[in-house]
């Protein structure tokens, strides 16, 4: 499936037509609206939800000795 918005509706429309009837989509355009809004909820949370494991991966390993990391104490600590 192409990634532009435009080629995404006409599919949507086509799908609607295709299940119900030709030209039902026309008529009803607040369930093309709402078929739309679903599928893009879904992208996002399948989009968060990998970026949150992602992160929970992350905070997972084994991190190194303290001062040996990304953030290191100032030096007067040191």
């Amino acid at each position: 499936m192409p990634d532009d918005p435009v080629s995404r509706l006409e599919f949507t429309k086509g799908e609607i037509d295709r299940m119900f009837r030709r030209g039902y989509s026309r008529d009803h355009p607040e369930l093309t609206a709402a078929v739309m809004l679903s599928a893009s909820l879904d992208f996002h949370g399948l989009t968060l939800a990998r970026a949150v494991h992602d992160v929970a991966v992350a905070l997972l390993e084994d991190s190194p000795a303290p001062g040996d990391g990304l953030i290191r104490p100032p030096a007067i600590l040191r």
